[in-house]
């Protein structure tokens, strides 16, 4: 906001709106409605100089404030109960009191990147709340199984977060972000979760695969509805214990929505890779990665995605050889990876041989990079490299293309 928009604005609003902007200001309306904090050394005062403004809607506290007080008062809250934004985020508060559940109307609520280890069940009556953001709150290890009350939420930001998802999740129809899943072994802690969850968009990352019993709770979890989602992560556990032809099924039943625009498969404990991945549906993938898929023996044809930019496959134990379906598929006439920019093949240890690829394909690739495949030897010429980076590999076995660099 430019110097002078912002100047009049706080003319308008008179003393319904509150800056601290040194220890000498504390002296508080009562009828002010929105605070920001901006500059002060008494910690301690925070918090209680606004127990008389009970009209207060909005509070904001700047990430200076990493050494405040952990923990909130008690009758901070009773005080203020028209509170509609919260944002204590970046400061070391560890709990919030009981009393959060007075707070009938907060809508925006952010403890992100703070220390907080537990939040009270009483967040359940926060009826109204339709943000709750908790990223990187490494200590949180779960949520108040209360969560399923809030049902306004829209928002709930778990990124950077190691915590167990609360059971009955998907009684938040409301729901429009969702970056974490956690699949869990409990009642009300399964994938089919999901299933009603119809506006989630934007990134989820569902974890903890292993726990899925088969691939009828998959299926009615129904990814391929979720139309709006852009980035999806899917997590097998690296203690998988579950048969190869369980972690397929599974993954057969995952099928996302062809607007997806980044894919990501963590772990997954299959030979092959889904049906839905070899068809080419997902036309609007632009980033693929394959990390820790051990036991894959062949790689689907994604050369046939039109707008497919980045390629990362890491930790591919089984495969031995990339041939021509990996790049064009079956089509001969289109040309393999149209769009492709960047490529990574690292951890193959068995990797043998890259072959199959035809004159044009990959004319966009830019940048190559080849780590810990001590057992490749030959690859194919691709003349529109100018970043080839290698690392961990036995180069003096390879064989090279005459002109596989640019003349």
């Amino acid at each position: 906001m430019h110097d002078l928009i912002h100047d009049l604005a706080r003319s308008i609003s008179g003393d319904e709106y509150f800056r601290i902007k040194s220890v000498d200001s504390w002296n508080i309306a009562a009828k002010v409605r929105r605070a920001s904090i901006w500059q002060c050394n008494e910690h301690s005062r925070i918090f209680e100089s606004f127990h008389e403004s009970e009209r207060l809607r909005t509070f904001l506290l700047p990430p200076r404030y990493e050494t405040l007080t952990k923990q909130v008062a008690h009758d901070f809250f009773l005080k203020l109960r028209c509170l509609r934004v919260l944002d204590l985020s970046h400061i070391c508060v560890r709990d919030l009191p009981d009393s959060i559940g007075e707070s009938k109307y907060l809508r925006y609520l952010d403890l992100s990147f703070t220390t907080i280890a537990t939040l009270p069940e009483s967040i359940g009556s926060l009826y109204n709340l339709q943000t709750l953001k908790l990223c990187y709150c490494k200590q949180l290890a779960e949520l108040p199984k209360s969560t399923s009350n809030l049902i306004n939420l829209r928002h709930l930001a778990l990124e950077g977060c190691k915590i167990s998802t609360p059971p009955e999740l998907g009684k938040l129809i409301t729901l429009q972000t969702l970056t974490i899943f956690v699949v869990g072994k409990e009642s009300g802690c399964g994938i089919r979760e999901l299933k009603n969850l119809t506006k989630l968009r934007g990134t989820i990352h569902i974890s903890n695969l292993e726990n899925v019993i088969d691939e009828n709770e998959c299926k009615e979890a129904n990814l391929k509805k979720k139309e709006y989602l852009d980035k999806l992560t899917l997590e097998w556990g690296n203690n998988n214990p579950r048969g190869v032809a369980v972690d397929e099924e599974v993954l057969e039943a995952l099928e996302p929505h062809s607007n997806l625009k980044t894919l990501k498969i963590l772990s997954y404990g299959g030979v092959s890779f889904p049906r839905w991945m070899m068809s080419g549906n997902l036309k609007n993938l632009n980033t693929v990665s394959l990390i820790q898929c051990l036991n894959c023996q062949q790689l689907p044809p994604l050369g046939q995605l039109p707008f497919l930019k980045k390629l990362k496959i890491n930790g591919m134990d089984g495969l031995k050889h990339i041939e021509g379906e990996f790049i064009g598929g079956s089509n001969k006439v289109i040309k393999g990876f149209p769009s492709l920019e960047e490529l990574e093949l690292v951890n193959m240890p068995n990797l043998e041989e890259w072959c199959g690829a035809r004159e044009g394909d990959m004319p966009c690739l830019g940048t190559l990079k080849i780590s810990n495949c001590p057992k490749l030897q030959r690859f194919p010429h691709l003349p529109s490299i100018n970043n080839l980076e290698i690392g961990d590999c036995n180069e003096r076995r390879w064989y090279w293309p005459l002109d596989f660099f640019n003349p």
